[in-house]
């Protein structure tokens, strides 16, 4: 990962997050606020509370253990943050997502993405993923739609 040094409280709290994904999921959990909110396209920009954001991460680092957010640029103003970075993961082992697998193919995905954080009292409060579609073309290419329909299902069932 890249270094930077967080120029106030609220740069520093997303970069600790940053860091820990993948690597300290607890380290990453604890830095979540109880009434944590996520948006991304997983849920068609949906909100996703804190328990919902856990179970959907928990199940993706099964698959692939070694995601990881390289930060490239770091830009705050007050409790807003935005992180421009690379994720990048190896499919490693199976996905399963309920009653359907997804086996692994030793791929390596790599995606562009920012993350727009709100940091309140050393906790996120709330963020915004928005990412290119390489991790579609790349892994997309191999899930079938049963797998698909099963993780929509999962990420529905999810709230």
């Amino acid at each position: 990962m890249s270094e930077h040094t967080p120029r106030n409280d609220a740069e520093a709290v997303a970069l600790r997050f940053a860091a820990a994904m993948g690597n300290d999921t607890d380290a990453m959990f604890r830095l979540l606020a109880d009434d944590f909110v996520r948006y991304g396209e997983q849920t068609g920009w949906q909100p996703m509370s804190r328990s919902m954001y856990l179970r959907m991460t928990e199940n993706f680092l099964v698959p692939f253990p070694d995601v990881e957010w390289d930060v490239l640029e770091v830009l705050s103003d007050g409790r807003r943050v935005v992180l421009h970075l690379i994720e990048s993961g190896t499919f490693l082992e199976p996905w399963v997502v309920g009653d359907s697998i997804l086996e692994p193919t030793g791929g390596r995905y790599t995606i562009r993405g920012a993350l727009f954080l709100t940091v309140e009292r050393g906790q996120i409060q709330e963020y915004t993923y928005i990412h290119d579609g390489s991790f579609a073309q790349t892994i997309g290419a191999m899930m079938t739609g049963e797998f698909t329909a099963a993780y929509l299902e999962f990420l529905a069932g999810l709230s």
